[in-house]
């Protein structure tokens, strides 16, 4: 089962669907159970031994949830600097071969570097948002990388501009790799499914303890379930680096585009 139809909506939406619905289950969970919680654990209750099950489930799924949340955030914090890295390696052979006199070879780097940012911009971008490696970026690379080659140095200044500009663009081809293996990089629906069912647990627990007021008791479980549904949430949003509103976006190549093309 894929989860990635949650991308497809507004944070905002997603976020009150998580609140809700975990509230919603946590509340209506006391008034399908009440009957049958008095009827096994007494009209007085155990809510002693109840609150220390809910402590040890809730200390194990707090640790869980929480190293998955860091897992994720740490991934998202890698793509993102994988992005910068690519861009920033791509913007110094910008200045590099800006520096360079008005000639026919710097006119064909500087139209393959063109070529490249609005496909990255205009065509990669949108399919990495729906989970595609996009392909057509390799060969606008090379044309890069082969019209670099094809300058021919000088003097021995351009000779070590040249070599700078080689290396910086090996740089950005690495980069450039390290992000397309990035765009279906994500957690398991393995690890989903388990962060869904020990919300559950924890839940579900709630519902054991005895309260005379059916309200209060509600009120307190469904507080407990919108927090639960809020963790996941965050979760799920960090989650896909390059899907969703919070994802990795091409910023660091428009501003590419903009200060050496004027786009």
């Amino acid at each position: 089962m894929s989860f990635y139809w949650i991308y497809e909506i507004p944070n905002w939406a997603f976020c009150a669907l998580c609140i809700v619905v975990f509230a919603a289950l946590s509340a209506g969970g006391v008034v399908v159970t009440r009957g049958v919680v008095r009827r096994v654990f007494g009209p007085q209750g155990s809510n002693d031994i109840v609150s220390y099950f809910l402590s040890a489930t809730g200390v194990f799924y707090g640790i869980t949830l929480g190293l998955i949340a860091i897992g994720a955030w740490q991934n998202f914090d890698s793509v993102s600097g994988r992005v910068s890295r690519e861009a920033a390696a791509v913007a110094t052979v910008c200045q590099d071969v800006a520096a360079m006199p008005e000639s026919a070879e710097k006119t064909a780097v500087n139209d393959a570097i063109k070529e490249y940012l609005r496909y990255v911009i205009e065509e990669a971008w949108p399919l990495q948002r729906k989970g595609v490696v996009p392909t057509g970026g390799a060969e606008r690379f090379m044309m890069i990388h082969r019209r670099i080659l094809a300058i021919e140095p000088k003097t021995e200044t351009d000779k070590i501009v040249l070599a700078e500009m080689i290396s910086r663009i090996n740089t950005a081809l690495e980069a450039r790799r390290l992000r397309l293996e990035a765009v279906t990089s994500g957690l398991p629906a393995l690890l989903y499914w388990i962060v869904l069912l020990g919300g559950f647990i924890n839940v579900s627990i709630t519902w054991c303890f005895v309260m005379e007021r059916l309200k209060a008791h509600m009120l307190l479980c469904g507080a407990i379930g919108a927090l639960i549904g809020l963790l996941i949430f965050m979760v799920a949003a960090m989650d896909n680096p390059f899907r969703g509103e919070y994802s990795v976006g091409p910023s660091a190549f428009e501003l590419i585009q903009q200060r050496y093309f004027g786009q």
